[in-house]
């Protein structure tokens, strides 16, 4: 036995052929007869074929019906759930087709589009669940440049790293990518096993958690495949969906490749580790206002600048509340909040015990009263950075100083000349978008160096502001 067979046989294994062959036998072409409730779609042959990221169909001989008009606002019937029944293998379209095209000539035609099909899937009992997520070419670098991981087989394969091991709201989950025929995918294991409305929590939850440190949030379609051992060499049946487009033009906010080339470090040093990921991925599954957060800033990339900064600005008071509520015992001005409140109380009869006359608003006094025991606005955005160990620079507390135009609809540099309006909005927002990434991995208990984005921008473009800071700040 050679060494490179000796490797093999040490790595980690994992099955896909069963899983390849699966989802190309789905995506060939088809023909079904549909059942269902609406006469106009009942017994009619669906001829279906896999489009770029959907199912789509035809049906050459719908069934006339005097009360066509009656169904038009339910799609003529192709909005309610159908059956496709061909040999034996029924696919059940829960949701029916939510895109159709009618045509009348000497038959009533239609075609259409499918997003979501089960077939042989189970929803009310555990089962072993993997996620196999199609990934265009167009996207930038995969998650295995920047997420922790290691080697793994498939078949006589040895892929020499890739396969990260991810702890969400306490379940196993192994994140890995492969190709087949030229086409990459992205999968997700559940080692457990597992209901499927909490696994495409979870699935969802880990795959914003991607998009935020690659920049690249991976949708278009997935299938859910489903199996009786975490070894999935057998499928028993499957769930896919059509989602919504992926966004791949987003900034990644860790760089293990350029760091190690700019500062001569080793290539291991920059990447984002495995208990990380699994810090991120739990809060998203368990806190929803954490995973808006994430949300919001993995989705804003394909806006145009002011809008990323006010959606940055809003992610930013998203994680600001969570760290503020978090730490509330230990910063408030009372160290006990059952005092403040009685404090709190007695100044409010005092207030209220005076005349009117002496107020302009008294109801304004009465209600900032309530809130004697919370620090500022303004003191508690820094506060959540300090309390996190994350040092602000000066560039740092300059943006955030913006942040409040932002939220409410301004644009603090309208009046400057076009040239000085757009570096400035360009500065600001990748700066926001670096504070926001910066508290999110910081509250997620990364420790390491984070690609600064803003300085980035500088160095490679004479267009954008010129900044005194490092390409990679420790945090």
């Amino acid at each position: 036995m050679d060494e490179f067979d000796e490797i093999l046989k040490k790595s980690r294994r994992k099955y896909l052929q069963g899983s390849f062959e699966y989802i190309n036998e789905i995506n060939e072409n088809k023909t079904f007869i549909a059942s269902s409730e609406i006469e106009i779609v009942n017994n009619t042959e669906f001829n279906v074929n896999k489009g770029i990221s959907q199912f789509q169909f035809e049906v050459d001989n719908l069934n006339v019906s005097k009360n066509l008009a009656d169904h038009k606002n339910s799609g003529f019937g192709f909005n309610y759930p159908i059956i496709l029944k061909s040999n034996g293998k029924d696919w059940i379209l829960p949701k029916g087709s939510p895109k159709i095209n009618l045509t009348i000539g000497k038959s009533l035609e239609a075609k259409g589009e499918i997003h979501e099909i089960h077939h042989s899937f189970s929803e009310a009992e555990k089962k072993y669940l993997r996620l196999v997520l199609p990934i265009s070419s167009n996207g930038k670098n995969p998650h295995h440049h920047y997420i922790e991981g290691e080697r793994f087989a498939v078949g006589s394969n040895l892929k020499a790293g890739g396969l990260t091991d991810i702890i969400c709201d306490e379940i196993l989950f192994n994140l890995f990518d492969y190709h087949d025929e030229n086409k990459n995918y992205l999968f997700i294991d559940c080692m457990d096993s597992i209901f499927s409305d909490e696994f495409e929590k979870s699935i969802e939850a880990i795959i914003y958690c991607l998009g935020i440190i690659t920049g690249s949030l991976l949708r278009n379609e997935m299938y859910i495949l489903q199996s009786s051992s975490n070894q999935f060499e057998t499928i028993s049946g499957f769930k896919y969906k059509k989602l919504p487009e992926s966004i791949l033009d987003g900034p990644e906010i860790v760089s293990p490749l350029i760091l190690s080339q700019v500062m001569n470090t080793d290539f291991m040093t920059g990447f984002v580790t495995r208990q990380v990921l699994s810090n991120m991925s739990t809060n998203a599954k368990k806190d929803r206002r954490f995973f808006r957060a994430l949300k919001i800033v993995a989705e804003s990339s394909k806006f145009p600048l002011e809008i990323r900064a006010s959606a940055y600005s809003v992610a930013l008071e998203t994680m600001k509340n969570i760290v503020i509520e978090e730490n509330a015992e230990r910063i408030n001005p009372f160290k006990n909040s059952a005092y403040g409140k009685k404090i709190a109380i007695r100044l409010k009869k005092i207030i209220e015990e005076e005349d009117d006359f002496n107020f302009n608003n008294k109801e304004s006094v009465l209600k900032r009263l309530d809130q004697i025991n919370q620090v500022t606005n303004k003191d508690s955005l820094k506060l959540a950075f300090t309390l996190n160990g994350f040092k602000l620079m000066k560039e740092d507390e300059n943006a955030l100083s913006k942040r409040n135009d932002f939220l409410h609809g301004r644009i603090p540099f309208e009046d400057e000349t076009i040239l000085i309006q757009d570096k400035e909005l360009r500065f600001v927002t990748y700066k926001l978008h670096f504070l926001v990434t910066s508290l999110i991995m910081k509250y997620c208990k990364f420790s390491g160096l984070i690609k600064n984005n803003p300085k980035f921008l500088s160095v490679y473009s004479s267009k954008n502001k010129e900044i005194d800071e490092p390409l990679f700040r420790g945090i």
